[in-house]
């Protein structure tokens, strides 16, 4: 009986969760389309995809996480604020700057749990971003190839949003008119913040205690499967930060040893962006859509190199890892250098 409530519960979060996320979708839309005039004054500091990228990263450490930001792009994109490139290092940006959570969560259970040492539980953090960056730069060559050359050009069939806009747009028009689209935007993503928290509910109530069981260790053991399990994990909760900071406590008590993690934080880092194409097709842009295939496209790409040399990566991604790890002096230049790079992207010329 208990199960079935709780069965019911996680039903009713992911529901309401998925209704809200489309309220926020068509909001931000209409929102930035309303301001779009207004907008492109604002955005004509963006001269070139590096100034893209650096407000991209920027705006994913203001928010603590990637997803708003990618959400926030695409709708600039689909009012004719930004151009192509430019959406397409926003959304590469926000995914740099993404990996910080990670760094919050260990440090955060490193003082919750007073005999763990900081930088043992943060370490899971900074090899996430290492992975992340070794990933997302080269994909952003592959990725820029891709839409350069015309490489992708799917038509989909959008005739079904059509739906969602009759449902969904008399609530926006009342919004929009009595706030205004300026709070029509700031509305958009803290509804956007509140949908993904009501939506992400029945992960948060898996206990660390579930991921203890042989068979995660035996999927963690193994390469593909580790990939595999971060990949889905991340699909169907489309946070990083969820299922990255999940196994964050299991690692620090012990239960995975950080060599199994690297396959399971590149397969979160690819699928992360399905949460991105799900916001391009609700948008109906058959240019965002395409866009935003060939970003996941060139990350899985660059994902597959690394696992087929994966003794060579994982050797290369350990080294690395201690490398900063073993000397306060070369961590505080990693977060430095963290810190300062997109602001120096912003307002190269």
């Amino acid at each position: 009986m208990r199960l079935k409530k709780q069965s019911f519960m996680n039903f009713l979060y992911i529901s309401a969760g998925i209704l809200l996320f489309l309220f926020a979708i068509e909001l931000l839309t209409s929102s930035t389309g309303a301001l779009a005039p207004e907008l492109e004054n604002f955005m004509v500091f963006i001269d070139n995809p590096l100034n893209a990228l650096g407000l991209g990263w920027i705006s994913s450490y203001i928010m603590l996480s990637g997803y708003p930001v990618t959400v926030f792009g695409l709708s600039l994109f689909d009012s004719g604020v930004i151009s192509e490139i430019s959406t397409f290092f926003v959304v590469n940006g926000s995914r740099l700057g993404a990996s910080l959570i990670v760094i919050v969560i260990g440090v955060v259970e490193s003082l919750r749990k007073k005999d763990l040492d900081m930088i043992d539980s943060t370490s899971i953090g900074f090899m996430t971003l290492l992975i992340t960056y070794t990933i997302v730069l080269p994909a952003i060559l592959i990725g820029l190839l891709i839409v350069r050359m015309d490489l992708l050009n799917v038509y989909f069939e959008l005739e079904f949003l059509s739906l969602i806009d009759i449902i969904y747009q008399p609530i926006v028009d009342s919004v929009l008119n009595f706030f205004g689209p300026y709070l029509g935007v700031l509305i958009a993503l803290v509804t956007l913040y509140f949908a993904l928290s009501i939506f992400e509910k029945p992960f948060h109530r898996m206990k660390v205690e579930n991921f203890k069981s042989s068979w995660i260790n035996f999927l963690m053991e193994r390469k593909i499967y580790s990939f595999l399990f971060g990949a889905v994990l991340t699909f169907f909760s489309q946070s990083v930060a969820l299922s990255i900071g999940l196994i964050v406590p299991i690692y620090n008590r012990g239960f995975l040893q950080r060599r199994n993690l690297i396959p399971y934080i590149m397969g979160a880092c690819v699928t992360t962006f399905g949460g991105t194409l799900a916001v391009s097709f609700l948008i109906g842009n058959e240019i965002a859509i395409n866009l935003t295939l060939a970003i996941i496209i060139a990350n899985l790409l660059v994902s597959l190199f690394y696992l087929y040399f994966y003794r060579e990566y994982h050797s290369y991604i350990s080294n690395l890892t201690n490398f900063f790890l073993q000397k306060n002096s070369r961590l505080f230049l990693l977060l430095f250098a963290m810190f300062v790079s997109p602001f120096l992207l912003l307002v190269v010329v």
